[in-house]
C-alpha cells in the first residue's frame, strides 16, 4: 500500500485543498534538484515505509521564498513528526538560499 492509500480522505483534503481520491501523473511528478526544489522523508524503523514527506518549491522569482507542504500519515498524526519535518526542511530551505544570496 503507497503513502497516499493509508491517509484518510481529509487528510488528502487537509494537503491538497481539494478532495482527492487518487494521484494523477501531475502531482506525483517530482522535479527534484536539492536547490529549488527539495523533499525530505522520514522513515520507519526498519525504513520499509515513509510516515511523512516535506518538500518545498522556490518561487523563481522570489529565491528567498518558497511554497511548503508537509503530510504525515494518520497513524503517525499528533506525535509531533510534522513539526519535526517541517522544522527539517526549513532549514535546508535556508541553507539553500544562503548559497545563493549575496553575501
Amino acid at each position: 500500500m503507497g503513502d497516499f492509500e493509508r491517509l484518510s480522505p481529509q487528510s488528502r483534503y487537509r494537503r491538497f485543498l481539494t478532495p482527492l481520491p487518487q494521484l494523477d501523473e501531475k502531482t506525483v511528478r517530482c522535479d527534484i534538484d536539492h536547490h529549488d526544489h527539495e523533499t525530505m522523508i522520514a522513515l520507519g524503523e526498519q525504513c520499509e515505509q515513509s510516515l511523512g514527506v516535506a518538500r518545498y518549491v522556490r518561487y523563481p522569482n522570489r529565491p528567498d521564498t518558497a511554497q511548503v507542504a508537509v503530510t504525515v500519515i494518520d497513524d503517525w498524526r499528533d506525535r509531533g513528526l510534522g513539526t519535526i519535518l517541517l522544522g527539517v526542511i526549513s532549514a535546508r530551505g535556508r541553507q539553500e538560499e544562503s548559497t545563493t544570496s549575496p553575501r
